[in-house]
């Protein structure tokens, strides 16, 4: 009897699963056969609603059965507890008509793994720095399908799945999903979860104000904070535009919170700062494997006046005469009082110019040479107390001033 080919199909089963292989025709009440090919050998299934005993063995016997509206021609066959075994070709023939269907049998996979994930269950990572995450089936045939989710997005493969990212601190703790299966009969038998979990930089508190005021004879404690770091930072103290490091001259304390295992580090500075580190910058550095934060305050140094005056030498024929001193401070005085001695210490006058520079007095050619001496300007201070202990602070110069000079007269005269 002559046939002819009415479908060819392709059909998936999961091992251990029950597959139905659906009849092509419906020609009741036509006569329907399943029969099986596996390589050369052809092996006679089922009868319309009857199952082979004589020839199958009595395990594929005891999984095979027909299903199906019988009235109409329906016949299917169910293949129970399927195995790799039942892979193959089926024919359902029904009078003239020939239906193939192809069985592949699916082994699914037996494990699913992520790379690098810790005893705790968590993929470890560096924030700010790439890394890479792999998920790999262990197992099956075909190939299955590898599901990667990280950060709400899916990431797939044959096998396996991977993803490389550059992780932020607010990833940190997120859940990185995994799942394996067969998206042509969508079943994912297989499924893991991790957790990210970064290395975190230190997070630091800025300074505020961001100006400290001290003075130089003085020491200043000042504190600075990281939080948020993974592990806890090491907290630098730099100095001035050199970044000399002073972290010597400081102490550090390090608590956990074990809500987020992040550490809080507190460093305590002591320190004593002289007058040139007046404006400059005091900068507090966190730092751990994953990162640095830095943060700066300006020192405000005070500091009682430094006095220096010039020394002069005036000529006989300046009218104009004037000392200059000048008067360095924080905070900024411009006015002293003006002592005039003699080169041997003795006191000769006060001067009721109390400005910055001291104007000599207007004197005849013939009076300037008593202007000579030691020029002593006491400066108004300040409020700041000097290294040398004292409140008010001194600086002098010698001032030379010309006058004319007599020759003595002779006259003759005419002894008797």
């Amino acid at each position: 009897m002559d046939t002819c080919d009415l479908l060819y199909a392709d059909q998936l089963g999961l091992t251990g699963s029950t597959i139905q292989l659906k009849c092509p025709a419906k020609l009741a009440p036509r006569r329907s056969l399943w029969f099986y090919t596996n390589g050369t050998q052809s092996v006679y299934l089922t009868e319309n609603g009857y199952i082979n005993n004589d020839t199958l063995s009595p395990e594929l016997y005891r999984r095979l059965s027909v299903s199906g509206n019988h009235s109409i021609g329906e016949y299917h066959l169910n293949i129970a507890d399927i195995r790799k075994s039942d892979e193959g070709k089926y024919e359902c023939i029904v009078g003239k008509d020939i239906g193939t269907v192809f069985l592949t049998v699916i082994v699914g996979p037996t494990a699913l793994i992520i790379d690098n994930v810790t005893p705790d269950n968590k993929v470890p990572g560096i924030e700010g720095q790439y890394m890479t995450l792999k998920c790999t089936a262990v197992g099956g045939q075909p190939a299955p399908d590898v599901n990667l989710v990280i950060l709400g997005l899916n990431y797939t493969g044959k096998q396996s799945a991977h993803h490389t990212f550059n992780p932020q601190r607010l990833n940190d703790g997120s859940t990185v999903t995994c799942q394996a299966g067969y998206k042509e009969i969508q079943h994912y038998p297989l499924n893991t979860t991790t957790h990210i979990h970064l290395k975190l930089k230190p997070v630091i508190t800025p300074f505020s104000p961001d100006t400290v005021s001290t003075e130089e004879t003085k020491v200043f404690a000042i504190s600075c904070q990281a939080t948020g770091s993974r592990p806890a930072a090491y907290i630098y103290w730099l100095l001035g535009p050199q970044r000399t490091n002073i972290t010597t001259n400081s102490t550090s304390q390090s608590n956990k919170e074990s809500s987020t295992d992040t550490y809080n580090v507190t460093s305590y500075l002591k320190y004593r700062v002289d007058r040139k580190y007046n404006e400059q910058t005091l900068i507090c550095i966190a730092v751990n494997v994953a990162g640095s934060m830095e943060t700066s305050l300006t020192l405000d140094v005070k500091y009682a006046p430094g006095v220096t005056v010039e020394n002069e030498t005036f000529p006989l024929t300046q009218l104009s005469r004037q000392i200059q001193s000048t008067l360095d401070g924080n905070p900024i005085v411009n006015t002293c009082i003006w002592h005039h001695r003699s080169q041997y210490g003795e006191h000769i006058r006060y001067f009721s110019d109390n400005n910055q520079i001291l104007t000599l007095p207007t004197v005849s050619e013939d009076e300037r040479y008593q202007d000579t001496g030691e020029y002593v300007c006491t400066a108004a201070d300040n409020g700041v107390i000097g290294i040398n202990g004292q409140l008010k602070q001194t600086g002098s110069g010698y001032v030379i001033s010309n006058g004319k000079v007599y020759f003595p007269q002779i006259t003759a005269t005419n002894d008797v």
